[in-house]
């Protein structure tokens, strides 16, 4: 198939590009667009070309282009379809024109949320097979995702939704919650609130889903997961004092455990266990997340982001700039060169920040996601959570500055003239 078209809107057509020869034609165009929108030399034309013809040169091609109603060029993303394997499996998998050898790579479109949801459902479309039973969407970091597009396709097609919320509790698409549309959405408590443990499991439509009753969290698991929140806490206010009080609590802790055969259910684990399925929240969860304050809760992070965004605009600029309304920020994803003595010099003055999913899984070859890799080594989450009060954002944005401002500055050679 040379391209292949279909209407996504009333305005414009998608285009889907898999000849090479097709490909060349649009030599011209393409470039027209890339001086009209952003004029890197790695998104020109030549430039893709040439790298696929070096490093993908018998890759199927699937360059995703946008027209309007007068047939005009008005978006373009080339990537192209590899064969690998996952767990042993064969897959195939839709991957960037682009590699460690390419500075940049992005959509080039005059509209670029219009050109990227478009491009976004034609792509989860396209997967839709006969064996297909559920669409599976991530809403990260309290950033919507597509929610409105995956359910019109969950439709069409007969299939469940399910809404993965873990990172964005509380987050809101304008008026809609998140979560409020998937046949089923999954949700994370103590990412966002003061809970030692605990999810929740929403079930949305009319779908006649079962549960059985869940079992009871275990008391002292869920002490034991209370009370090191309380010390990391500690040793994050009261520095070294709070740190050798931890060490110590930790070492006395590990003993109790061992000698009273408890089991600790581990949480934040990428490991899956079975018999942790039926496991419902604790009643110590229960009764903190009922009294929490969701409202004051989603300003305070709200502005604390704002904050930031105000104070660091200049030298460390998020990932996201602005939150849309109904956003509750999880975190602010600081992009930085380096991330380890931005962490190491942040945690000196006792602000700790998270380092963002820096490994792959083993199954994935980073060179094929070059903009994944890209983040993975270049976000830090910075806490800008409701009990960040205006004093703690202050010094969190001073902070960064600084150590920023110190890690960009040219080290001087010792010896060098």
């Amino acid at each position: 198939m040379l391209t292949s078209s279909v209407n996504v809107s009333s305005s414009v057509k998608l285009i889907e590009v898999n000849d090479p020869r097709a490909f060349v034609a649009l030599a011209g165009e393409w470039n027209e667009l890339v001086a009209a929108r952003n004029d890197q030399p790695f998104y020109r034309h030549e430039f893709i070309r040439s790298w696929i013809d070096n490093f993908a040169p018998a890759a199927k091609l699937r360059v995703m282009t946008l027209r309007n109603e007068r047939g005009r060029l008005v978006a373009v993303l080339p990537l192209i379809e590899q064969r690998t394997a996952l767990y042993g499996l064969p897959v195939r998998q839709l991957v960037s024109a682009g590699n460690d050898h390419s500075n940049r790579f992005d959509l080039v479109a005059e509209d670029d949320a219009l050109a990227g949801r478009l491009i976004f459902r034609h792509l989860v479309e396209k997967k839709i097979g006969r064996d297909t039973r559920a669409l599976y969407l991530t809403h990260y970091a309290g950033f919507p995702g597509p929610a409105r597009a995956m359910r019109a396709l969950a439709d069409r097609h007969g299939l469940v939704l399910i809404e993965d919320c873990a990172l964005s509790l509380l987050s809101a698409d304008g008026p809609q919650p998140l979560g409020a549309l998937g046949d089923v959405a999954v949700f994370c408590l103590y990412k966002s609130l003061p809970v030692p443990n605990g999810g929740a499991l929403v079930v949305n439509g009319n779908r006649p889903y079962v549960f059985p009753p869940p079992t009871r969290a275990p008391v002292a698991s869920t002490a034991s997961h209370a009370l090191g929140s309380l010390l990391q806490n500690l040793e994050l206010r009261a520095g070294t004092t709070g740190a050798a009080v931890r060490r110590l609590a930790r070492r006395l802790g590990r003993g109790t455990v061992k000698a009273a055969h408890i089991e600790r259910v581990a949480i934040g684990s990428e490991q899956f266990r079975r018999a942790h399925v039926g496991l419902g929240m604790s009643a110590l969860t229960m009764r903190l997340a009922l009294s929490q304050d969701f409202d004051a809760i989603v300003a305070r992070r709200r502005r604390n982001y704002r904050y930031l965004v105000q104070e660091l605009g200049d030298v460390a600029p998020p990932l996201v700039e602005s939150l849309a309304d109904g956003v509750c920020p999880l975190f602010y994803p600081l992009v930085v060169k380096d991330k380890t003595p931005v962490m190491q010099g942040l945690a000196a003055r006792g602000i700790e920040t998270v380092d963002l999913w820096r490994f792959f899984h083993p199954a994935c070859n980073p060179s094929e996601f070059p903009e994944v890799a890209r983040l993975r080594d270049t976000v830090l989450e910075v806490p800008c959570h409701q009990d960040v009060n205006d004093r703690a954002i202050a010094h969190v944005a001073a902070s960064v500055r600084e150590v920023v401002l110190a890690c960009d500055r040219p080290r001087r050679v010792v010896g060098a003239r």
